[in-house]
């Protein structure tokens, strides 16, 4: 009798530590907020949710959208990439006259990475709209501690002399030659939001431009998109150098 208390606490104690465990692992991130999306003049409940990393309590994981019809109440769930710092707006990108649902969230693998959605929703259909793929750059470092961008049909010039050392340590130059051809590193977006302009509301994007490795930051490509006839056409583009002079 006596070890089948034993044996029946232990077995307790490790149903109550097991149910712990999973309790602790279901751990829900939830956004919620409410909006008319559908352009029937009743507020959907549009929601955000996703399993938090319990150690961290900020990476997502399984996440997705949700959207409660406010007319018939019938649900849309919509995958997303796990990430951190999810954010959710509504704006008319796609200038219907209705709102849609913009949500981004930086990516758990890559700080810097921006993960963005687009989502029409009027007369309950949902439309992806997309967003427009970054700016495809020409860039190229030059002898004599130069370097060379191309954004759309500007070509934008940039004197690096201020890396020169470090330039030289890790075998890009030899007394200002350039050892072999090599090209700047442009990243994908690393912050999109919304922007005003006189065509209606777009998206901005900015990409970051860095020398020989992610951390030397060069300089910014900022890029303005419009939304015509359900395809993004680029505004305007624009580019600056961050390098202080040598």
């Amino acid at each position: 009798m006596k070890y089948f208390l034993i044996g029946l606490f232990c077995t307790f104690i490790l149903f109550i530590t097991n149910l712990n465990q999973v309790a602790h692992a279901r751990v829900w991130y939830e956004e919620e907020q409410k909006q008319d999306v559908t352009g029937d003049k009743i507020k959907e409940t549009i929601l955000i949710k996703g399993k938090i990393n319990s150690e961290e309590k900020t990476e997502l994981q399984d996440v997705y959208l949700q959207l409660i019809n406010g007319a018939n109440g019938k649900t849309i769930k919509i995958p997303l990439d796990d990430g951190i710092k999810p954010n959710m707006r509504f704006v008319d990108f796609n200038h219907d006259g209705v709102k849609d649902v913009m949500i981004t969230l930086r990516s758990t693998l890559e700080s810097s990475k921006l993960n963005s959605y687009i989502y029409s929703f009027k007369n309950h259909q949902k439309v992806n709209l997309q967003v427009p793929l970054p700016m495809d750059v020409m860039s190229q470092f030059q002898d004599q501690y130069q370097a060379e961008l191309k954004v759309q049909n500007k070509t934008y010039r940039m004197d690096v002399t201020s890396r020169k050392n470090i330039y030289e340590k890790l075998g890009l130059y030899h007394n200002g030659k350039l050892n072999e051809p090599m090209e700047l590193i442009v990243s994908p977006y690393v912050s999109l939001k919304s922007t005003y302009t006189i065509k209606g509301y777009g998206l901005m994007g900015v990409q970051r431009v860095s020398g020989a490795f992610k951390e030397d930051v060069l300089g910014e490509i900022t890029t303005v998109w419009i939304n015509q006839s359900g395809k993004w056409q680029l505004y305007k583009s624009s580019f600056k150098n961050v390098l202080k002079k040598s």
